[in-house]
């Protein structure tokens, strides 16, 4: 670091080694909801050999009633205080603070173990990777959620149905999904909120979806299951 290229030497001497702070992390993850940066950067890349510990110490890889849940949608969508309301997870919120990567909380309700997976805003102007990066946050989302909801303001939009898309040709081709996962959408910001307004919206994008499968070749049924409004 900078300091120690200025000679500054730090006194380790009485600091916990590496089990103990791998211990003491996952207690506070477990314990207080406390989020955790699963993936960062452009391209995506996870946090390390320490993250991945962590992980299994928390029976990650033997949990047989781990339920995954994640939200993805446009940036400053308020995907964040939408998954706090939900589930108390804790994850940071303010104005004009946006989500970076993909942050994770674990925790346990009614006997099961939930992964609350919050995902960086898509179609920002400002990320590194455009179109590719928001393929690739929809998908790893997708990919290993049971349920995604997806939370978006105004009408839902061309963009999105095109993201989708995208995102069920590689299901089907990367076979890159063991489970199916439930598409939930979060519709918020409307000019009329009426059921019907939103039922129309809902069934319009789902009949341009299975069009989409349809030309594509695409199973839409076994690869997600849409709400049904």
């Amino acid at each position: 670091s900078e300091m120690e290229a200025a000679g500054y030497r730090p006194d380790v001497v009485g600091l916990p080694g590496a089990p103990t702070l791998k211990s003491t992390y996952k207690d506070w993850v477990l314990n207080l909801n406390g989020p955790v940066q699963l993936l960062f950067g452009s391209p995506l890349r996870s946090a390390g050999q320490f993250l991945v510990d962590v992980l299994r110490d928390l029976g990650a890889t033997h949990c047989q009633d781990l339920h995954v849940i994640s939200v993805i949608g446009v940036q400053s969508s308020a995907k964040s205080t939408l998954m706090n309301y939900l589930f108390g997870c804790g994850f940071a919120t303010s104005a004009g603070r946006c989500t970076r990567g993909l942050y994770c909380s674990l925790l346990q309700c009614e006997g099961r173990t939930l992964l609350i997976m919050d995902t960086e805003g898509l179609m920002s102007l400002e990320a590194e990777g455009g179109a590719v990066f928001d393929a690739q946050m929809a998908l790893m989302a997708m990919a290993c959620s049971h349920v995604v909801l997806i939370n978006h303001k105004g009408e839902l939009s061309r963009q999105l149905q095109d993201l989708l898309e995208i995102c069920l040709y590689a299901m089907q081709h990367l076979r890159v999904c063991r489970i199916q996962p439930q598409l939930l959408f979060v519709l918020r910001d409307q000019m009329d909120r009426s059921h019907s307004v939103h039922e129309d919206a809902l069934r319009l994008m789902r009949k341009h979806l299975s069009e989409a499968s349809a030309k594509l070749e695409l199973r839409l049924e076994v690869l997600v299951s849409l709400d049904s409004g």
